[in-house]
């Protein structure tokens, strides 16, 4: 049987529910694969650098400003989650590749 995850995070809206949709759609169509969903920022939060700072996830925060529609923010603060990708590149690829490494063992085992 095949391993199939959905990746999707919950900054801004539907992510999650679409990805869980699209989960359903695959599971009643009888496709051979399992299907897991994977939240990329439960993944990466040990390198969340603003829950460290603040407390607040980086999706909650991102949430809050469309919220209160402080949408003039998120240009700037779009460079700044680049640049730090581009830092964490490293650290994140380092993250997604143990993920990997335990789910195909995981699957391999069951």
């Amino acid at each position: 049987m095949r391993h199939l995850t959905i990746v999707f995070h919950d900054a801004g809206g539907g992510h999650r529910n679409a990805a869980a949709a699209l989960k359903t759609v695959l599971e009643e169509q009888y496709h051979p694969w399992e299907v897991t969903l994977l939240n990329l920022q439960e993944l990466l939060q040990p390198i969340d650098f603003v829950q460290k700072a603040t407390g607040l996830r980086i999706q909650d925060g991102y949430n809050l400003l469309l919220q209160k529609a402080w949408t003039r923010l998120t240009p700037p603060l779009l460079v700044l989650l680049q640049r730090t990708i581009q830092l964490q590149h490293s650290r994140i690829v380092r993250l997604l590749q143990n993920y990997c490494h335990r789910t195909v063992l995981i699957s391999y085992f069951l």
